[in-house]
């Protein structure tokens, strides 16, 4: 019945000249189920209410969060499964270096590897910069209204 609405109750009642009794304690904000009877209009749109979907738009901001977190647990798990890889290779490259240059000290390999963190960040002031001419252009604007 939560598509008919109490007026609509009420004018099928008139019509028919039927009676109904209204119980006193509804009206009351003493009982809890009142309180959110009440208090509902003001925290939920009628449309959620009515529309039958079977969720509150709270639902809808709980399955969202759980969605955030869950990437966020995703990136952790990429961000350390490339970190090992990253590990991996240097000390692939590490052992190369010793077994094919036995004179090489350890500092000369790690100096040879930190040469490669500088490319890492390319890509994220590449994001920055395209990131930026997007607001610039105002497509930022448009993606959010899709």
């Amino acid at each position: 019945m939560l598509h008919v609405r109490r007026p609509e109750i009420l004018d099928y009642l008139a019509t028919r000249a039927l009676t109904y009794r209204s119980d006193s304690s509804n009206a009351k904000k003493i009982y809890q189920r009142n309180r959110i009877r009440h208090d509902l209009p003001d925290r939920e749109a009628e449309s959620v209410i009515t529309s039958g979907r079977g969720f509150s738009s709270g639902h809808t901001l709980l399955t969202a969060y759980n969605r955030i977190v869950d990437n966020v647990l995703l990136a952790y798990q990429f961000h350390f499964e490339l970190l090992v890889l990253g590990y991996g290779a240097y000390l692939n490259l590490f052992q190369f270096c010793k077994q094919a240059f036995p004179g090489m000290n350890e500092q000369t390999v790690a100096n040879l590897a930190a040469g490669a963190d500088i490319l890492l960040f390319r890509p994220d002031d590449e994001v920055k910069k395209l990131a930026q001419l997007g607001i610039e252009l105002g497509i930022a604007d448009r993606l959010r209204a899709d």
